[in-house]
């Protein structure tokens, strides 16, 4: 099976599996449109300074959120590796981006990953997807060695991330009562997506040596259902 692409492997599951049956119906909820809200751009923090600041304290700063597959962690700038040479990389999809490069990694299960470098522009403190670079398979195991479960939820995702990376989507922070960052999610005409918000998890900004040992603690989990 490794000797087939990636890629390929997964848009015949996607086909064959009949997920695209699902996806579509579930993308378009999730992106479903809600009331429009005035001078959104403008509430919220401001994400890239509190990022520069958090750098200049610490040397390094990585926003991480958990969702229910795993970590989620962001950073500026195109892909620095924080997996480790056990990981090996297949290219899944590759194209333009506009804006400023960020990296996007997305844990599935506890030794795979996608990672996705994807553009944005600023408008006021919110960010705008503006296109994706690349999306890249991570895995410390060959995918022959995968069950049938990692295969399809890997599947499912990488064909998720492809129609939210085309998408119209803007992010503004603001922080929780506990000082956790909550992101908003809008259209650019400023009209909420709340699926999407409700879907939401709080995240926080830590150093790289922090980042490192939350992959290293989440390599150590159990797979699930285990």
């Amino acid at each position: 099976m490794d000797d087939v692409a990636p890629a390929m492997l997964f848009e015949l599951a996607v086909r064959e599996g009949e997920l695209e049956a699902v996806i579509e119906p579930m993308v378009e909820a999730i992106l479903e449109r809600g009331e429009k809200i005035e001078g959104w751009p403008a509430n919220g923090l401001d994400f890239n300074k509190l990022m520069r600041e958090f750098e200049n304290a610490n040397g390094s700063a990585y926003y991480v959120e958990k969702s229910d597959t795993g970590l989620v962690i962001s950073y500026p700038g195109e892909s620095t590796d924080l997996l480790g040479e056990g990981y090996v990389r297949h290219r899944l999809l590759e194209s333009q981006a506009d804006g400023s490069l960020k990296t996007d990694l997305f844990q599935l299960f506890p030794d795979i990953w996608l990672e996705m470098v994807s553009g944005n522009i600023s408008v006021g403190q919110a960010q705008c997807s503006a296109g994706v670079s690349f999306v890249d398979l991570r895995t410390a195991r060959p995918i022959s060695q995968w069950s049938d479960e990692e295969f399809g939820m890997a599947a499912m995702i990488y064909s998720l991330l492809q129609k939210f990376a085309e998408a119209d989507i803007c992010t503004t922070y603001n922080k929780d009562v506990d000082g956790m960052l909550i992101n908003r999610a809008f259209d650019s005409s400023g009209r909420a997506l709340p699926t999407l918000n409700e879907q939401a998890d709080p995240g926080k900004i830590v150093s790289r040596d922090d980042v490192l040992a939350m992959i290293a603690n989440e390599a150590a989990s159990p797979p699930q259902g285990e």
